[in-house]
């Protein structure tokens, strides 16, 4: 199995409705998973959506203890952080930095102009797209789980941004 895991808040912030796009987009291959794990107030929405859209390989899970996030987050072959265009200059999603400690590659959703997508793309830890891209983005998973060095010089690119201290 390849997990995709989007870790943390489901907000009004978040960009959400291009996972449920990649998705569908991934529905064919019964190899992808795409893990929620967290609540916000646009759980129950997604959860809705997910049932109405009939995708079979996305799962919801409750947030995790403090204790067990590393391990939580270490279970995921690739991490998703997103933001709605227009609010990065309020928000910076602090996942980043735990997903950055257990050293997995990042998709970033959101806008190319914003201080995460800049992080992200500066320490080569994963890649930046925009909210309309979801084919290219299902096409780029898939580049991922078959590539496995890509994934190890992502995910140690991620420790690294980490170890830098951010």
């Amino acid at each position: 199995n390849f997990d995709l895991m989007y870790p943390g808040n489901l907000g009004r912030v978040d960009e959400l409705d291009s996972l449920l796009e990649v998705a569908a987009g991934q529905r064919p291959d019964p190899a992808f998973t795409l893990v929620f794990v967290g609540h916000g107030a646009r759980k129950q929405a997604l959860e809705r959506a997910v049932r109405e859209r009939g995708l079979p390989n996305v799962a919801f899970y409750p947030p995790q203890p403090r204790a067990d996030l590393a391990p939580s987050l270490g279970v995921a072959d690739v991490h998703f952080v997103t933001l709605k265009t227009g609010v990065e200059r309020w928000v910076f999603p602090s996942k980043l930095y735990g997903i950055a400690k257990v050293g997995r590659p990042v998709i970033f959703i959101g806008a190319a102009t914003s201080e995460i997508a800049q992080c992200v793309q500066s320490a080569g830890m994963g890649e930046v797209f925009s909210t309309t891209e979801t084919l290219r983005i299902v096409a780029r998973l898939r580049t991922l789980r078959e590539d496995v060095a890509l994934r190890t010089k992502l995910a140690e690119a991620a420790l690294a941004f980490n170890q830098r201290g951010f």
